[in-house]
């Protein structure tokens, strides 16, 4: 993996290309507890997985990184290859970007790592900082913030079956007082072990400006994705999952494709009133279209000689939009020799989604 930096720091200070791999640190501060405590002070169990593992691993993809956890399956209803579901010890688990929920899960969000620092992984239900979700664990993951000190980096990945994947920052101050800058790129594609042709174009400009007794966060998530469904699962032969065929067999319609465009603006504002209280205002609206074509649940599906007949094609449009609105003030307080941090905060969702299918049968 060639890489370039400038700067005297080490590189895991900026972005993704080494450091020290520093999984479950005790003395990192984990996003997931929204508190600033440290990992060793959380009364819960939470998983790291640091992007120095990930760069050495040359993962590209939340769902090619999640094994490093334990206890995660990848899949899980109408995941279909284009979706990111998640199984925790068989429960869904919902995931997050910085806190802020990718919503209903029907429909979920494929994720890269661009810009991505860390993936933590916090075990059971997550109702008490997270709001209501499914019952599985919580899947936050993490983005690198802007350095007041110019720093940029850069690598390309090659592989087998046409992969390349290029990923690019630059970090440093805009020239005004306490407003630092950041950008992330991500560009790359691959035609897959199983002909499952793939693309993803993603940037994220990023903002974040020290004013007074206030640290302003703006962040622009851009991304453009094209994935290739496939049908999850064996196709059933006489009553049982198909046996002796090639690993590479490909049983989805041979005209497939998920086409994917998300727009994604988040603010933040953490207002530290006095050495006791922290007000947190942050805002999160997502923007998605999503459109497929491909195989659809039939159960008349079954193989005929060499030949898999019965099938179901299925036209998908998909227009989803998301609100999410967080106040979150944090009070540090003592009794005695005790120090105590409550958590309090009031949350607002909206979500709407417009979908079109139309399906057809083949004879």
């Amino acid at each position: 993996m060639p890489a370039v930096h400038v700067n005297g720091k080490a590189p895991s200070d900026y972005g993704p290309f080494g450091g020290n791999d520093n999984v479950d640190d005790p003395k990192q501060v984990v996003g997931a507890s929204k508190t600033g405590t440290k990992l060793q002070d959380l009364p819960a169990n939470v998983q790291i997985i640091p992007r120095a593992l990930l760069s050495e691993q040359g993962v590209t993809m939340l769902r090619e990184s999640v094994s490093n956890a334990s206890g995660i399956n990848v899949g899980g209803q109408d995941s279909k290859g284009y979706y990111d579901h998640f199984l925790i010890r068989g429960l869904n688990a919902q995931i997050y970007s910085d806190g802020f929920s990718d919503g209903d899960l029907l429909g979920g969000i494929s994720h890269s790592l661009n810009g991505v620092e860390r993936i933590e992984i916090l075990e059971g239900p997550g109702s008490a900082l997270f709001g209501s979700g499914p019952p599985g664990r919580t899947i936050n993951i993490v983005h690198y913030t802007p350095s007041p000190e110019f720093h940029l980096g850069g690598s390309v990945e090659a592989g087998s079956f046409g992969t390349l994947s290029t990923t690019d920052y630059i970090t440093g101050p805009t020239g005004i007082v306490g407003l630092n800058y950041r950008v992330d790129a991500t560009f790359s594609r691959s035609d897959g072990f199983r002909d499952l042709y793939s693309r993803d174009d993603e940037i994220r400009p990023q903002l974040q400006w020290q004013l007074g007794s206030h640290t302003i966060n703006f962040a622009l998530d851009l991304r453009q994705i094209h994935e290739t469904p496939d049908s999850y699962g064996l196709i059933y032969f006489h009553g049982s999952p198909i046996s002796d065929v090639s690993i590479d067999s490909k049983y989805s319609t041979p005209f497939a494709f998920a086409n994917g465009n998300i727009v994604r603006p988040t603010l933040s504002d953490a207002w530290k009133v006095n050495d006791f209280l922290t007000i947190n205002n942050r805002f999160s609206y997502l923007h998605r279209t999503l459109d497929v074509l491909s195989n659809g649940d039939s159960t008349s599906t079954k193989i005929v000689g060499d030949e898999v007949v019965g099938r179901q094609l299925r036209q998908q449009d998909d227009n989803d939009n998301s609100f999410d609105y967080q106040l979150e003030p944090v009070w540090k307080f003592a009794t005695g020799s005790v120090g105590h941090t409550l958590l309090t905060g009031f949350e607002f969702q909206h979500q709407t989604i417009d979908t079109s299918r139309t399906t057809a049968d083949d004879l």
